[in-house]
């Protein structure tokens, strides 16, 4: 039992006990909980563990006045839990880790409807990621974003890169695409994207299965498209 299930559980505690121990630990409760709403700068959540509901609406009440990072890798998130976190308000989050959860379209969905006024890394690592998840991701408001990490999600559809090009992410300094099925076509269509500030892009194991020719000029075809992108500090 962490923390949370504490702070969650002792309502139900309440009913099974007199008087005087119901309403000390009505003000032990509250006191715990304005603590870790004031001073908890980072949240995570233990490997493997099932996150409800309960624990979303928990974390999204009250006013986080230090949180700056939530780890939910890997907790099997239900939609619910996600539509609730989405819901929350944290004005100085800057760092959100959602890999290895299987958010699918709803869950992402949810993400973008989210107010991350701070956010600058996003992970999702992992997560099932396909053509409607990606579209919802690039409508989300994400002025600071400047971290996108979207390694191993077996990316393979061409409308899915299409979509991921659409994003307008001005502060985006890093890009993790490893281990995804990249094709050319979407190499041609990153000269279009909007990250001028662009720094970092990882490709390790997108590109294994470009066929190279043996003649200089045709090898280096699949890479003409990132030649032509305007990103000056990469």
């Amino acid at each position: 039992m962490n923390l949370l299930d504490i702070i969650y559980e002792v309502p139900q505690l309440l009913q099974v006990t007199d008087s005087d121990s119901r309403k000390a630990l009505q003000a032990t409760c509250r006191q715990l909980r304005h603590l870790v709403h004031t001073t908890a700068s980072v949240v995570r959540f233990g490997t493997q563990r099932q996150s409800s509901e309960a624990d979303a609406r928990l974390l999204s009440s009250g006013t986080w006045t230090h949180l700056e990072a939530m780890n939910f890798r890997p907790v099997n998130m239900s939609v619910k839990a996600i539509a609730v976190l989405s819901q929350g308000h944290w004005p100085l989050l800057k760092v959100l880790v959602l890999s290895n959860n299987l958010l699918g379209v709803c869950g992402m969905e949810h993400f973008s409807h989210g107010r991350w006024p701070a956010l600058a890394t996003l992970e999702l690592h992992c997560v099932g990621m396909r053509t409607k998840m990606m579209e919802q991701l690039q409508h989300a408001t994400l002025a600071c974003l400047s971290s996108l990490i979207l390694s191993e999600n077996k990316m393979a559809e061409s409308a899915c890169w299409a979509e991921l090009v659409k994003g307008e992410w001005p502060n985006l300094t890093h890009l993790d695409l490893s281990s995804n099925n990249i094709n050319i076509s979407f190499l041609g269509q990153l000269k279009n994207a909007k990250w001028p500030l662009l720094g970092s892009l990882n490709l390790h194991g997108a590109l294994s299965k470009f066929k190279f020719s043996a003649t200089r000029q045709a090898q280096h075809e699949p890479f003409q498209g990132l030649a032509q992108c305007d990103w000056h500090q990469l």
